[in-house]
């Protein structure tokens, strides 16, 4: 007795359904909420630092922004997915600002 070949085509069709489903999950835009959030953790950690953001963004470590991000639910495995894209979209609100 073997397994028969729809039970295979109906894995196969789950199986590739799933793989679709990460890629977009993984390669898809960070959405508005996601890259408000973004933008919300590097002020936030420039706040902390008394740093302007620009320095921040430039010093900080992905696993800072991550927790940040997890803080405001996003999943871990989406943060680190959507951390490359929104800093390449992201700009400093005021390059000169240094928080009191």
């Amino acid at each position: 007795m073997g397994i028969l070949d729809e039970d295979i085509e109906a894995l196969e069709s789950r199986q590739s359904g799933e793989e679709v489903k990460e890629a977009i999950r993984e390669f898809g835009e960070p959405t508005e909420h996601e890259f408000a959030c973004y933008q919300n953790a590097i002020t936030t950690l420039a706040r902390r630092a008394n740093n302007s953001e620009y320095d921040t963004f430039m010093n900080v470590e992905d696993g800072e922004i991550i927790d940040l991000l997890t803080d405001e639910g996003i999943e871990d495995d989406r943060a680190e997915d959507i951390l490359d894209q929104c800093a390449q979209r992201w700009k400093p609100r005021d390059l000169s600002k240094s928080w009191p």
